[in-house]
């Protein structure tokens, strides 16, 4: 326990019941303390005249902060011992020793004695220890993590990421960056009305503790040895899951700097516009090709005015040659079928792009994509149209209960989408579509594999295994957020029909088969085009915006048929006319 100067001890025989038992007397020391307090819990830090890599100082703090170390035994002599310039081993053999220490079952309580052991060993072996380093694929990153929750801190990773614009560009600075996510003491997410007290009134204080925790962190930011990690922005996905960037300055890059790095946001006076803004080069992507400025086109945006009303029916879309949109996709790794529409980040542009065989420019990019102006002349590309399975939820079953479908009909959907999962456990075939229709993937590969290779769910340990878990996060989805499986459905990509044949109140809609011909063969909803693998819907169709939060979100159209369109699969093609 660490007390202040000047303060008065407590007794701690009347506070601390434990304390009762003993007959021992308490001796207040003055020393260094093992931790540094800031608006966080207190951060384990070397006392002073010992100065660590940051790295080893990471690791010492997800060592105290797991549990595998007590944080009052770190003493001088620890730090000596993990300080590489007074070590009697290398830097490997002393990350090499505080990994081991994590993975120990039991807290160590000796860290001092059990290092110089384990030192002692390094140095009598012939072969110096080497940790099993996990070779990434291209587009991956080791990034360090911290979550933040109420009361404490945990470190954790280095954990792999998919990287982004920036975190590409800055590659020699990957370990000053840092992500930081806010949570709750059962390590689930922080919700809204957490930050505000419960029946405030206009004299009470309208923010909690919480709030201000999560505040003054991101403006102090956080001090880890000799690196203060500042904010930096957040992507939108980050912003849903209450987490963010950080980023150490050092001198010649700091975090304002590769703000500036991004682009010019000087003409967006929007708080909440500005940050979106900003969060567009964190995007989760994967770098393509250069494309430069004589090679784009700016084509104008598709408007109709309704009285003194705008609407804009080309927002976010635009082209991409079919011939650049292969190359594209080779350097996807998608050789084999190139998708019909990337979603990309172009500067400061950003949106969906689809394939047009008639287009002679690389790009062809709209007014309503560009967002701010930027220099960077790299595609990155977040996702690509491809087979996406379609599921329920209770946004979705609200709006359309609302529009009159019965409630017996989700009942039903919900019983055949928990016979299916129950299903998966004793047939083959059953968990292989399954796998193929609910989990399309990297994921499930090996699984697939497995009942590919004859193995049965109900003989195969490890096989099960899988599956019951499978079946269990399934579940667990639809009984907390009512993710009711849609075979018939798919999730698409909304394109525009460029060629200007739909009608009002017309799609075109053209899917892939995975795993269709298993569960529909020729179904009467689907109609076999020119390629087996592919099937033009035709007949009425529900369409429902991602997430659909209004009833006119839900639409009725009629899926037709159209030759010029037959390039466009796994998309939505909307028309350009309206009434």
């Amino acid at each position: 326990m660490e007390l202040p100067y000047r303060l008065e001890l407590p007794d701690f025989k009347e506070n601390f019941a434990y304390y009762k038992e003993s007959e021992d007397r308490f001796v207040l020391e003055t020393g260094s303390a093992y931790s540094r307090s800031l608006d966080l819990v207190p951060i384990v830090g070397p006392p002073d005249g010992i100065a660590l890599p940051y790295e080893i100082l990471f690791k010492i703090n997800l060592l105290v902060q797991n549990g595998c170390v007590a944080g009052p035994l770190l003493d001088s002599n620890f730090y000596r011992l993990v300080d590489p310039y007074r070590a009697p081993v290398s830097i490997s053999c002393i990350e090499h020793a505080l990994d081991k220490l994590y993975h120990l079952k039991e807290c160590c309580y000796e860290p001092s004695r059990w290092l110089t052991d384990q030192y002692r060993k390094y140095m009598t072996s012939r072969s110096k220890p080497s940790s099993p380093a996990i070779s990434l694929d291209d587009g991956l990153v080791y990034v360090h993590r911290v979550q933040v929750t109420p009361s404490r801190v945990y470190f954790c990773g280095p954990e792999i990421n998919v990287s982004n614009r920036v975190l590409r560009h800055f590659r020699r600075d990957i370990d000053n960056f840092l992500r930081i996510s806010f949570i709750d003491e059962d390590l689930d997410k922080i919700h809204s009305t957490d930050l505000s007290p419960r029946g405030s009134s206009a004299t009470d204080i309208t923010r909690t503790r919480i709030y201000t925790r999560i505040l003054s962190t991101l403006r102090n930011g956080i001090l880890i040895g000799d690196r203060k990690f500042e904010f930096l922005a957040f992507s939108s996905s980050q912003l849903r899951e209450s987490s963010a960037w950080m980023f150490a300055s050092r001198y010649g890059l700091t975090a304002a700097e590769i703000r500036e790095w991004m682009g010019n946001f000087r003409e967006i006076r929007n708080v909440a516009k500005y940050a979106a803004r900003l969060g567009q080069s964190f995007s989760s992507s994967k770098e393509t090709l250069s494309v430069h400025m004589d090679e784009i086109e700016i084509i104008p945006d598709v408007k109709i005015e309704i009285g003194k009303t705008k609407y804009v029916f080309s927002d976010g879309i635009g082209k991409v040659s079919a011939e650049f949109a292969r190359k594209v996709a080779s350097k996807c790794g998608l050789k084999d079928n190139p998708p019909s529409a990337f979603q990309i980040r172009y500067g400061g542009y950003k949106g969906v792009v689809a394939a047009d065989p008639t287009s002679s420019k690389k790009l062809s990019l709209r007014d309503s994509m560009r967002k701010y102006e930027s220099e960077l002349t790299k595609l990155d590309v977040l996702a690509w149209s491809k087979y996406q399975p379609c599921f329920l939820n209770r946004q979705l079953i609200s709006l359309l209960s609302t529009l009159g479908i019965w409630d017996e009909i989700f009942e039903k959907k919900q019983r055949e989408a928990v016979r299916q999962l129950d299903a998966i456990l004793t047939d083959p075939l059953k968990a292989q579509e399954a796998l193929e229709l609910m989990s399309p993937g990297e994921n499930t590969n090996i699984l697939k594999e497995l009942l590919i290779c004859g193995y049965k769910p109900d003989a195969e340990p490890f096989l099960s295994m899988m599956l019951q878990t499978f079946r269990a996060s399934k579940l667990l989805e639809l009984r907390t957020k009512t993710r009711i499986f849609i075979p018939n459905g798919r999730s698409m990509m909304g394109c525009l029909d460029e060629t200007r044949t739909l009608n009002y109140g017309q799609v075109f809609v053209q899917i892939s088969g995975a795993g269709y011909r298993q569960l529909h063969g020729e179904s009467s909803l689907f109609s076999s085009s020119r390629s087996r693998q592919r099937f033009i819907v035709q007949g009425l169709v529900v369409v429902a915006k991602n997430p659909c939060l209004h009833p006119g979100d839900v639409r009725v159209l009629k899926a037709v048929n159209v030759p010029a369109l037959h390039h466009m699969v796994d998309c939505v093609v909307f028309p350009q006319k309206g009434m």
